[in-house]
């Protein structure tokens, strides 16, 4: 089996070839233009590999460039081979390269592997293990993973270890069959400090190696159908801090709620109502510590071959990098629409607005960007 996705674009907004940085707009508006070159049409590609699946017996093999289907999700340009021993236990191995659109990271490495054990018909169990050289940084990533599964429902717990600084996770769900109930509850914890020796911000892999703060965060949630075609949600959320605090590692309660409508006014509609009020403690890089935000998202299947949506969303904060702060009030309106006249083919149109103040020190006429996206995919 083969697999290839792929994009090429086309800048065609007056600031072709501008370098990172040259002027306001394209600093703010064009960041996904920026490539390691500047080829006129951009091209880039998400996957595009070969799976044997078999032709060793029991093995299946990846090469190319694709997503681990792990413990981990990195995107590899390289192998990933994964061996059955048995009816109970699986081994498996990778390596290559990490994949950047943005970023030179021809001396970068990741290899890895990993065991998955069914221990009993409920009970399995994983470990992996990811050696990252990233520019100059040596790092090992260490995952161990439980999943037990119980009467409607089910339990995790996971131990991640990158290099000294140790997380647990915990969580479950659990549903009530006869009222139609869904509980969960979650536990994340860092137990050490993450130094800034473990950091490169310009890496594909940034968000795993960023620099942290010991903190516990708990989450507990209810979801409750009712009357057939309704349902709503309701779920706490707690973070604390116990060492040096910084904007993305702060103490917050947060309360989530959401609100769903099935079938209404038509068998194919679906509603959803959210809003998400946080407290959260000052820095001094945000502007207050508490914010009410709310979104609608409304989705339509019109007879069998075409879908249409439309929203809104509120994003709390962006960053300004210019200024180096955290701006306010970032909504977004967007409307499309999905075609699929035949299995092979697939029309997409989506139009977004943003309304922010992040532009603000830099150009009013900047508040509002319009975004248009026109997709034809070939499914074969």
């Amino acid at each position: 089996m083969t697999e290839t996705t792929r994009r090429a674009a086309d800048d065609i907004d007056g600031d072709h070839k501008k370098s990172w940085g040259d002027n306001y707009y394209y600093y703010h508006r064009d960041a996904l233009d920026t490539q390691l070159g500047y080829d006129d049409w951009a091209p880039r590609l998400y996957n595009g590999y070969a799976q044997f699946d078999g032709v060793i017996k029991n093995t299946v093999l990846n090469v190319g460039r694709f997503y681990l289907s792990h413990q981990n999700t990195f995107q590899l340009d390289g192998a990933d081979a994964s061996v059955k021993l048995g009816e109970m236990v699986e081994v498996y191995a990778f390596g290559g390269k990490p994949v950047s659109y943005y970023y030179d990271v021809d001396d970068d490495t990741l290899f890895g592997g990993g065991i998955n054990v069914k221990v009993m018909e409920q009970t399995k169990v994983g470990a992996e293990y990811v050696r990252l050289d990233v520019t100059d940084i040596d790092d090992d990533y260490t995952k161990f993973r439980l999943d037990q599964a119980i009467p409607n429902g089910n339990l995790v717990l996971a131990y991640t270890l990158l290099n000294d600084a140790a997380t647990v996770n915990a969580e479950g769900t659990y549903e009530i069959v006869s009222t139609g109930t869904i509980l969960t509850l979650k536990y994340e914890g860092l137990t050490d400090e993450v130094d800034y020796e473990n950091s490169y911000v310009v890496n594909p892999l940034t968000n795993t190696l960023l620099a942290e703060s010991k903190y516990s965060k708990y989450e507990a949630g209810v979801y409750q159908a009712f009357l057939k075609n309704f349902a709503a949600g309701l779920t706490y959320e707690t973070k604390a801090v116990s060492g040096t605090e910084n904007f993305d590692n702060r103490d917050y309660s947060r309360i989530k709620g959401k609100f769903d409508i099935y079938g209404l006014p038509s068998e194919n509609t679906y509603v959803s109502f959210s809003v998400d009020y946080w407290d959260v403690k000052n820095t001094p890089d945000s502007d207050d510590n508490e914010r009410l935000q709310y979104g609608v998202q409304v989705s339509q299947k019109v007879g069998r071959t075409m879908d249409v949506w439309a929203g809104t969303s509120f994003s709390r904060y962006e960053y300004d990098y210019i200024n180096d702060r955290r701006k306010d009030s970032v909504r977004s309106y967007y409307i499309g629409g999905q075609y699929q006249p035949t299995k092979i083919l697939s029309l997409m149109a989506d139009l977004s607005m943003e309304d922010t103040e992040f532009y603000d020190d830099v150009d009013t006429s900047l508040d509002k960007n319009y975004t248009a996206e026109l997709w034809a995919n070939i499914i074969f």
